[in-house]
């Protein structure tokens, strides 16, 4: 089977080359080769790849020089890939990279403090989104990705520019973020609540079928009522923990669970 390791960060750092160097030593290792007698040892290297989500100084590789007693040496080489360099439809067969690109203004929008730029930067945002929902949707017809991938990513990008952009006076006039969810087609978050309610309704009737058999078991008649509502409740506790964990919105974990903001917000 070909191995392939990747890591990915945000800014420039030549010690990611070293650390992708170790990691690729030790997956190497553990499919290691070793002759009858002992004496000789093969490792097979896994093919590194380094993205960067922003725009890179780094050139097209970054790489480790190895030199050995006797000045022997061997340089290793990792590939870059700078995710910001290619264009949206560039990136259909990388789906999971495409929330991303939304980081293409935010140098760009934390350098300038006219007003008027960054409402066009906003609109340059709206126009990358339209991009990615299409794109998104082509990775549909083709198969590559389910329409719950899909919905999952476009969640995940519509969070990215609260957190990024959600500061910006400009951003906050034009109500960007329900902007870009009016873009987001429906149908696809439609299909990803309802596969999300199932799941957590069979999930919740699990619990409730597991705790009212426990508390059964162990309380008096007139206590059971008492007692399977307690353990419904720490069931959809743990439900609303896991989403959490999982990054749903606190909105879809309301409308599955039933559990209160508060209570939702005191199990972070």
């Amino acid at each position: 089977k070909d191995t392939y390791f990747m890591e990915a960060q945000i800014s420039d750092d030549i010690e990611i080359a070293l650390r992708i160097f170790n990691y690729s030593v030790h997956v190497a290792l553990e499919r290691k080769e070793v002759s009858d007698d002992g004496s000789y040892m093969r490792i097979n290297m896994p093919l590194p790849v380094v993205i960067y989500w922003e725009g890179s100084k780094a050139k097209d590789t970054v790489s480790v020089e190895i030199v050995f007693p006797g000045n022997k040496s061997v340089v290793y080489e990792i590939p870059a890939f700078k995710v910001l360099q290619h264009s949206v439809a560039e990136l259909e067969h990388m789906a999971l990279l495409l929330p991303f690109y939304i980081l293409k203004i935010r140098k760009e929008l934390e350098r300038t403090k006219d007003s008027e730029k960054r409402k066009a930067l906003s609109k340059k945002l709206e126009d990358y989104v339209v991009e990615i929902s299409r794109v998104l949707k082509k990775c549909v017809r083709n198969n590559y990705i389910t329409d719950r991938d899909a919905a999952m990513l476009l969640r995940r990008l519509l969070g990215m520019n609260l957190e990024l952009y959600g500061g910006y006076r400009e951003f906050k006039e034009v109500n960007m973020n329900k902007r870009l969810e009016k873009l987001v087609d429906p149908d696809f978050c439609e299909r990803w609540d309802r596969a999300i309610a199932e799941k957590a309704a069979k999930v919740a009737a699990k619990v409730t079928a597991e705790v009212t058999a426990k508390v059964t078991a162990k309380v008096e008649r007139r206590s059971l009522k008492q007692g399977i509502s307690q353990g419904i409740t720490q069931g959809l506790t743990q439900t609303a923990k896991n989403m959490l964990a999982r990054g749903y919105s606190i909105a879809d974990i309301i409308g599955i669970t039933n559990l209160s903001r508060e209570q939702i917000k005191a199990l972070r």
